[in-house]
């Protein structure tokens, strides 16, 4: 976490939804089952944290990076559709996270299970919120 001034800023990650459409309607979207980590045994979208090391210059960058990485898949036309921020009260972790939502209806290659993820397009009326 950075302080600035006493001001907390939120550690900035990102979050990719794959979605295939028919007729101009979402009708299905990838998620990815969490294997390890942050939110594992949970379904998610594909991204995570910037890191420079990678060469991450902001939660753009992060989300192609993590898509490839996730799910063997470099998503294209990103668009972001929402920017939400998490709060875990008490946690030691520091886990408080800005997340950058972006959505992709085409890619290069295809969604395959790697030791972090295990991905699977879900029917919209299907999505397993639970």
């Amino acid at each position: 976490m950075i302080y600035l001034k006493e001001k907390k800023i939120m550690r900035q990650v990102s979050l990719c939804l794959g979605i295939r459409e028919n007729r101009g309607l979402i009708t299905e979207i990838l998620l990815a089952m969490k294997k390890r980590g942050f939110g594992a045994n949970r379904w998610n979208g594909l991204g995570g944290k910037i890191d420079l090391e990678k060469g991450d210059k902001d939660v753009f960058d992060s989300a192609i990076r993590e898509s490839q990485e996730e799910a063997c898949i470099v998503p294209k036309n990103l668009e972001k559709v929402a920017i939400i921020d998490f709060y875990f009260p008490g946690d030691k972790k520091k886990n408080d996270q800005q997340v950058h939502i972006f959505v992709f209806n085409e890619w290069d290659g295809e969604p395959e299970e790697t030791e972090e993820m295990k991905p699977e397009w879900f029917l919209v009326e299907s999505i397993p919120y639970l």
